[in-house]
């Protein structure tokens, strides 16, 4: 089994209740190569069993018995890593796949007091606050004492300001062709539950780009590109903030990993949407104009390629000319859309396509066009250009 010894650690962690991964501490455990370590962190991040915290730092959400699964399903993917490891830190024998399969493996029943719960285990505690009244003065005891600690910790950093409750994270992120910071804030829910957001900001830069600004498409478009991050990721969104609870946590460690890690996520995203922020700078000042010139050119050039090659389209349905009409520009609105596609089926005519099956391609795709809304043109305009 390729890697088979770092599954391996990584699962005798899992069973004593130990979901944090440093790339380090495996490392010096199995003696694997860090690229090695990091391609199967990356592995488990990809089939949803744990989360990138930073450049070094993992956390699992899954349980013993899904990572077991997993890796006995990475079996015959190919031959060891480059070097094994006798023993651990503790002179125990590394886990080997044998072992993964015939052992009966179970979550520890305790976890050590500073131990971080797994992002699983976070949302279902906060559900479980949310939804049922609990009633242990224990647990809300510890509660209160979880929440002194982590504002003692986010008071104490160097940019915080006490008026409105911001600060900056320790890895600092800058919105693009700007000199703005990413600036963070802390609030607590109605179930008095700390959670971090950016205050708005992701929303208010997307929506900024939007044509027109004050529209409910616009407003919407901004909503689902937003959404895509939230999907992706551990965070919430509550009245246009991007939110990340930090329910769970017991040590200023552990503050500083979630700090973090929202920094890092917030980073990737703008990084995931600049087609949208390039075709914003080319644009101008005018960015309808700009969109109604590209309208014209793809109107002019997709009419001459159906014409010189009329028979690779007798076979394309509406939903696929719709879907030409959504690569024009990101910000194409349905009325342009609308427009693009009357003319283009006027310039076809006019140069005298006039197969059947042609026009009818692009008579459905008037139809769809035609009768969908405007949020639904914006989502599946968005689900696009993201997938």
């Amino acid at each position: 089994m390729k890697f088979g010894e770092v599954y391996g650690a990584i699962s005798k962690r899992l069973n004593k209740g130990i979901t944090y991964i440093n790339i380090n501490s495996i490392d010096d455990e199995v003696g694997c190569d860090e690229d090695d370590i990091k391609s199967v962190a990356d592995t488990l991040c990809q089939n949803g069993l744990a989360r990138c915290i930073n450049q070094s730092e993992y956390e699992l959400i899954c349980d013993i018995g899904q990572l077991r699964d997993f890796t006995i399903k990475k079996q015959n993917e190919g031959t060891q890593c480059t070097k094994k490891a006798e023993n651990d830190e503790k002179g125990d024998k590394p886990v080997t796949l044998e072992t993964i399969k015939t052992s009966e493996w179970k979550l520890a029943s305790s976890k050590k007091e500073n131990e971080p719960m797994s992002l699983q285990e976070r949302f279902r505690r906060l559900g479980k606050r949310r939804h049922f009244d609990i009633g242990d003065e224990e647990d809300d005891d510890d509660d209160e004492e979880m929440r002194k600690r982590i504002l003692e910790y986010i008071r104490a950093i160097s940019t915080y300001n006490e008026e409105d409750h911001s600060f900056e994270p320790e890895m600092r992120v800058l919105f693009p062709n700007s000199d703005i910071p990413l600036v963070l804030d802390w609030a607590q829910d109605e179930e008095g539950d700390i959670y971090l957001s950016d205050k708005g900001a992701l929303y208010n830069y997307l929506l900024d780009k939007m044509i027109d600004k004050e529209g409910e498409c616009a407003k919407e478009m901004v909503t689902i590109l937003i959404a895509q991050l939230v999907k992706s990721s551990s965070f919430s969104e509550k009245d246009n903030k991007l939110v990340n609870y930090l329910t769970g946590i017991r040590d200023t460690d552990r503050i500083r990993i979630e700090i973090s890690y929202f920094a890092v996520q917030f980073g990737k995203y703008l990084k995931n949407v600049s087609w949208l922020l390039d075709e914003v700078k080319k644009s101008g000042d005018d960015p309808e104009a700009y969109v109604n010139n590209k309208i014209d050119k793809f109107v002019k050039d997709f009419s001459k390629e159906i014409k010189e090659n009329t028979g690779d389209f007798v076979t394309m349905v509406g939903r696929v000319y719709v879907h030409k009409i959504y690569s024009i520009d990101p910000r194409i609105t349905r009325k342009q859309g609308i427009r693009a596609i009357n003319e283009l089926k006027s310039e076809l005519l006019k140069n005298g396509v006039t197969d059947t099956n042609v026009i009818a391609g692009i008579n459905d795709a008037i139809s769809r066009l035609n009768i969908m809304s405007d949020r639904l043109f914006a989502i599946q305009k968005i689900d696009a250009y993201i997938h």
